[in-house]
């Protein structure tokens, strides 16, 4: 079994406001290699915009600035100490998005003046070429509208007209050239800190979101590859039904895929998607995977209530996919299970999800309590996605809570869940950071349904360094 923890490269204390990959993340390495643990769990590394979610990112390729660690950047030789005078990054104990925004920037844009266009560059434009002069467009064209979504460019911008898009490469090559030369730094630093990972036998596992933004370089780049109008409107959006999250359903407003289109050259983008993904993680971990069986489809302006089911190419995609990608992948497998994706699944032979909040603790034969995990599943108390299990705990009822207890050894109901996910036969075991810390809804990551005040969540200065907490971490990851 090999224990891990969940802990968003966002969440990990440093003094800019916002995780990056500096000191702090090597730390971190240090922290699960000392604990015994051998996984880290990330969230997407993606580029974040409206409602700072990195599942609503207008890159399924590119890596977020903000990650970026500026101290680094000075030690490189890119940027001055006395460029940080004054910089407000906003408070250590939560994201503020909108100061990230507005005031890394410039600092940004002096260290891509110096960066080396030498051989690394040049081999990082070659090996990226597949996404990056598009994304690097599509940024620059953004920036120059004022931040609108391409939908409402001028025609020959929205409709990629070879002669308008070429003239506006021309015109712009030095905004372009600056979006390239971000991602480098940013690519640069994420392979220092992978790599040291991987040397302190540390796996890092990431997540792929299943779906891109609408305005995203990949549906304006390729929208032949999404279920759009003649007008370039999406016919249908992504979203689920009412579930235990949300009453009402979700809407996420992802276009759906066209996937008649995408056998067509035998699923190129899926190959080309998972490539990237494993070129970045070691493991990868696909978000709402069971929308490869079937995905929901909302009637473009509709609500979720009326949106409907629609079978998908699941098993063809991953036949197709597997020929050309040897990647180890986790299947994401929450909400609607049907019989026709628990089949998939088997098919495919690929783990799924077993999380423990979920779990109905009168029912002793349940699928999601430990004493019944099969070796092929990934354990865990809760995701990104859930409240703390602290939290959670409070909420309950008396009688639920009772049930809960029964399974948890004596001390702290928390601990003793961890404990019984340990003893269980899941292949991997992944814990939240903020259930080590016993932290109560301070330390929740998003809750889904909710457009504003996500993905803030960031852990206290001095926690991974702490003897003590390592230790317990150590201890209660033993079986």
């Amino acid at each position: 079994m090999k224990k891990g923890i969940l802990a968003p490269i966002s969440s990990l204390p440093s003094p800019f406001g916002i995780g990056t990959f500096g000191k702090t993340a090597f730390s971190f390495c240090d922290f699960l290699s000392k604990a015994g643990q051998k996984s880290w769990q990330i969230l997407p590394l993606s580029v974040t915009s409206y409602g700072d979610s990195p599942y609503q990112s207008p890159s399924g390729y590119a890596i977020n600035s903000y990650f970026i660690d500026l101290d680094m950047l000075i030690e490189d030789g890119l940027i001055e100490r006395c460029d940080l005078d004054g910089v407000d990054f906003g408070r250590e104990d939560k994201i503020d998005y909108e100061k990230q925004y507005h005031n890394r920037r410039n600092i940004l844009k002096k260290a891509s003046k110096k960066v080396d266009t030498g051989a690394s560059f040049k081999k990082f434009l070659s090996d990226n070429s597949y996404w990056l002069d598009d994304y690097a467009t599509f940024m620059s064209i953004k920036e120059k509208n004022g931040g609108r979504e391409w939908s409402a460019w001028e025609d020959g911008l929205k409709k990629r007209k070879r002669k308008v898009l070429s003239e506006f490469k021309k015109e712009n090559s030095e905004l372009i050239l600056y979006y390239k030369k971000e991602q480098f730094l940013a690519f640069t630093q994420w392979e220092r800190l992978k790599k040291y990972a991987n040397e302190k036998g540390i796996e890092i596992i990431g997540d792929m979101p299943i779906y891109n933004a609408y305005d995203s370089h990949d549906v304006w780049a390729e929208p032949k590859n999404y279920q759009l109008d003649k007008f370039l409107i999406p016919t249908a959006v992504a979203g689920v039904p009412p579930d235990a999250f949300t009453e009402d359903g979700q809407l996420w407003g992802n276009p759906l895929y066209n996937f008649n289109k995408m056998r067509e050259d035998g699923y190129a983008f899926w190959i080309k998607k998972l490539k990237h993904q494993k070129k970045l993680f070691d493991v990868v971990r696909i978000d709402h995977f069971r929308a490869f069986e079937s995905y929901f489809s909302i009637p473009f302006g509709k609500k979720p209530k009326q949106g409907k089911w629609i079978k998908a190419p699941g098993e063809e995609i991953f036949t197709e996919v597997l020929k050309k990608v040897d990647v180890d992948i986790i299947a994401e497998d929450l909400g609607i299970i049907t019989p026709a994706v628990r089949k998939l699944l088997k098919k495919l032979k690929f783990p799924n999800m077993r999380v423990l909040q979920f779990a109905d603790f009168k029912n002793k034969k349940h699928e999601y309590l430990p004493q019944n995990y099969s070796k092929n599943c990934i354990a865990y108390t809760g995701t990104h996605d859930n409240d703390t299990t602290k939290s959670w705990l409070d909420s309950l009822s008396k009688e639920d809570k009772k049930s809960v207890e029964n399974l948890a050894s004596d001390g702290v109901v928390v601990f003793g869940l961890i404990k019984s996910l340990m003893k269980s036969k899941a292949e991997r075991v992944i814990i939240p950071i903020q259930d080590y810390l016993l932290q109560g809804g301070e330390g929740r990551i998003n809750y889904p349904g909710r457009d504003s005040g996500n993905w803030t969540y960031r852990i206290p200065n001095g926690v991974i360094e702490d003897l003590r907490f390592i230790r317990t971490v150590k201890e209660l990851s033993k079986r």
